[in-house]
């Protein structure tokens, strides 16, 4: 199986995503949130 760019590029910004999603809940005060931001931010 071959991964285009595109793909890569669409995969990058699911991440940033989710990343800019568990920001805004951690910043909310949750703390499950704030766990896995840091372990999504350690990878």
């Amino acid at each position: 199986m071959s991964i285009s760019k595109n793909d890569i590029k669409k995969q990058k910004a699911g991440k940033a995503e989710k990343v800019a999603d568990l920001e805004s809940k951690a910043a909310a005060g949750s703390g499950a949130a704030k766990k896995k931001l840091a372990k999504m931010k350690k990878k």
